[in-house]
């Protein structure tokens, strides 16, 4: 869809397609109206962070990747090696 309006190179889908994956990420990688709507947020925030400092778009969209990763992260319970090797 972006072909026709703009000059394509080889890594022309690059930032984008990383763009599609934070937004998979964001949504949780469960089903897919999760990750629709996590890149509902994606595209609301980039717009926002382009309204304020379009220089600095993808650092807003990207950086935004890190609590996510954080939050799930430590919501996990932790489980020790020896107790995941008896039920193993």
């Amino acid at each position: 869809m972006i072909g026709p309006t703009t000059t394509l190179y080889y890594d022309s889908g690059f930032i984008i397609g990383l763009k599609a994956f934070v937004g998979a990420i964001v949504g949780g990688l469960v089903s897919y109206p999760g990750t629709a709507l996590g890149a509902l947020l994606v595209g609301t925030l980039e717009s926002f962070a382009s309204f304020w400092n379009s220089a600095l778009k993808e650092v807003v969209v990207f950086s935004a990747l890190i609590p996510v990763l954080l939050w799930r992260s430590l919501s996990l319970g932790q489980v020790d090696e020896e107790d995941a090797e008896l039920e193993g």
